[in-house]
């Protein structure tokens, strides 16, 4: 709800927007006086920028909410399971990564990890896999927030990353990396398989 409540206002901010450069642009075209020439020659330009400015941070904010919604979608399915086979986790992958419409989904890369934290509360990496990006390694440490850090805990680990382009204000800003994690416990289990990898050093009877 909130989600649709931002973009509501993003759109009213723009169309306001619109209505103002409108209005100035009407005004300054009916005044016939060499001055209005000079400051709608002086305006003009901060106005188109202002107005091209507005949109892109609009789709900016847009790709943001995407993103998160991703990540968060990405490791609640995957949660759910028990075992995940090779091929249904390329099925939950293509789900989540649909979210990103109408956005082009070609500079998007996404990262699904299953990992153990051991008694040590250290975080290990029992499976990886990930779509045009470079899958965590097993058994490497990776960091967890302390507020989902608890030993002898098995999460399912998500990463989105997004590179955004603006078309006008690329010369200034250059490609914005747009990024979020997501950390969720297994729904159904206390760990989620991928094929037959479930665990580095569990306890038995996890």
């Amino acid at each position: 709800m909130m989600t649709g409540k931002k973009h509501e206002s993003t759109r009213v901010v723009l169309s306001l927007l619109s209505i103002s450069i409108f209005r100035i642009f009407r005004g300054l075209c009916r005044d016939r006086s060499g001055a209005a020439a000079v400051e709608l020659s002086l305006l003009l330009p901060i106005m188109i920028a202002l107005y091209i400015g507005g949109i892109e941070a609009g789709d900016g904010l847009a790709i943001k909410r995407k993103v998160t919604s991703v990540a968060s979608a990405l490791a609640d399915l995957v949660s759910r399971s028990k075992i995940v086979e090779t091929a249904e986790m390329q099925n939950i992958i293509n789900a989540a990564e649909a979210i990103i419409a109408p956005y082009s989904n070609n500079t998007m890369k996404m990262k699904v990890s299953g990992v153990w934290i051991d008694e040590n509360n250290v975080a290990r990496v029992v499976w990886g896999t990930a779509r045009n990006d470079t899958a965590e390694t097993e058994n490497s440490t990776i960091n967890v927030p302390g507020g989902v850090s608890k030993k002898e805990t098995f999460l399912v680990v998500t990463e989105v990353r997004y590179t955004y382009k603006p078309v006008i204000g690329y010369t200034i800003t250059g490609d914005i990396d747009i990024s979020y994690k997501a950390h969720m416990k297994p729904r159904l289990s206390k760990t989620v398989c991928l094929d037959k990898k479930c665990q580095l050093n569990a306890p038995p009877g996890y």
